[in-house]
């Protein structure tokens, strides 16, 4: 079994694996899913398209997604790279929701990032302690 095209792409939840092989002389298309949860872990999930299908198959979601007619909010994707950066400004004291807007990312996405990493969720927006500032009686 040969992988002649290899490619990937993530998600906040999970990232999915695109793979051209060829076995026994016959060219297939691998589609998995791997999940990010460390706290719960879940098998990935494939599935295997012959290329005499995939026309037909492309075209029927393109049909399914037009009949949809609810607005679509495209999810953003983060890199490897955005992910460790998020962890290491959120380390140094940046609150999640500066993270949300320095990455174009929603709330629980951010969160996802950071507890899949292990790292513990805390209030950052804490008030300063209120100090009574009594002025002494002179006399004069």
């Amino acid at each position: 079994m040969n992988v002649i095209y290899k490619s990937s792409f993530q998600s906040i939840q999970s990232e999915y694996q695109l793979e051209l092989r060829e076995r026994s002389g016959s060219k297939e298309i691998l589609l998995e899913r791997h999940f990010y949860s460390k706290q719960s872990p879940e098998p990935s999930e494939g599935i295997t398209i012959h290329p005499k299908i995939l026309n037909e198959l492309i075209s029927q979601l393109i049909e399914c997604s037009e009949k949809l007619n609810i607005p679509f909010k495209h999810s953003k994707t983060l890199t490897p790279t955005q992910r460790q950066e998020i962890q290491r400004r959120y380390l140094r004291g940046i609150s999640i929701k500066d993270l949300c807007i320095q990455f174009d990312s929603n709330l629980l996405g951010i969160e996802r990032v950071l507890l899949d990493a292990g790292i513990e969720l805390v209030d950052l927006n804490y008030k300063k302690p209120y100090r009574y500032w009594h002025r002494k009686n002179y006399k004069k």
